[in-house]
């Protein structure tokens, strides 16, 4: 995303619909700055002065409506906490022509510096599995999880989606090696698909099969490999979790 701009500063038909948006909110849409996703009509929408200064306002407009509106709805739902971890608050979610909008708690405070922790994505993997009414966060990577004096926080639900085992825990070390390079590439995937690597360790915890995270482990690898497609370790992670490869939990991961 760019930065956050007053909104005063934007003028055509986006910003008018912009501006009505904020009007249904009941905010002054003169004491606000905006934040638009690159490439996609969305916007973050912060408010400066008053006794709103603790909300956000998401909005989507056109092909981004729906998945906006999914997000406000399973905020609602998750009513503040996935476990140990809070979750943004959202009490509205309003829908008009072509758009939708949620309102939102912002988290203040200056968080930690995100890193990557096997543990911190083990007990939230867990707790959604347990505690969130079965969801995938669908972009769980550490600097999607904040730790401010107020606790700590799970970002950023918009891509959350049915649940899938195995799905979240992979895109988290998967991203923390191919995006952040938190960790080399062959350390993430052995770390998570040795024999007491992270896969493992949460099919244990969840009391199954680690097979039976085999389709979300395939499908956050493929996720990867459209953006690398000559790894081979991806390719290899992808052959391994194919149904009736037997590859997950085989304990023959050693990079």
């Amino acid at each position: 995303m760019s930065r956050f701009v007053g909104l005063r500063t934007h003028d055509g038909p986006q910003a008018r619909e912009l501006r009505a948006v904020l009007g249904d909110f009941g905010y002054d849409a003169e004491h606000v700055a905006c934040m638009k996703s690159e490439g996609r009509d969305q916007w973050v929408v912060a408010m400066t002065g008053g006794a709103c200064e603790s909300e956000l306002v998401k909005v989507g407009a056109g092909r981004q409506s729906l998945s906006v509106e999914a997000e406000g709805r399973l905020l609602r739902m998750l009513s503040g906490r996935v476990g140990s971890f809070r979750v943004p608050c959202s009490h509205r979610v309003i829908s008009g022509d072509g758009w939708s909008a949620f309102d939102m708690e912002r988290v203040v405070g200056q968080p930690d510096i995100p890193a990557f922790s096997p543990e911190v994505a083990h007990e939230a993997c867990v707790a959604l599995s347990r505690e969130a009414g079965g969801v995938t966060h669908g972009d769980l990577t550490p600097w999607n999880m904040m730790c401010v004096d107020s606790g700590r926080w799970i970002l950023d639900w918009e891509r959350s989606r049915a649940y899938l085992p195995g799905y979240d825990l992979a895109y988290y070390y998967l991203s923390s090696a191919y995006v952040a390079a938190f960790l080399g590439r062959g350390e993430a995937v052995t770390l998570l698909m040795g024999e007491d690597g992270g896969g493992v360790r949460l099919a244990v915890a969840l009391g199954v099969l680690p097979s039976e995270l085999g389709e979300g482990v395939k499908e956050a690898a493929e996720y990867f490999l459209r953006k690398n497609p000559s790894d081979p370790l991806l390719h290899r992670l992808v052959r391994e979790c194919e149904p009736g490869a037997g590859g997950y939990g085989r304990c023959a991961w050693a990079v």
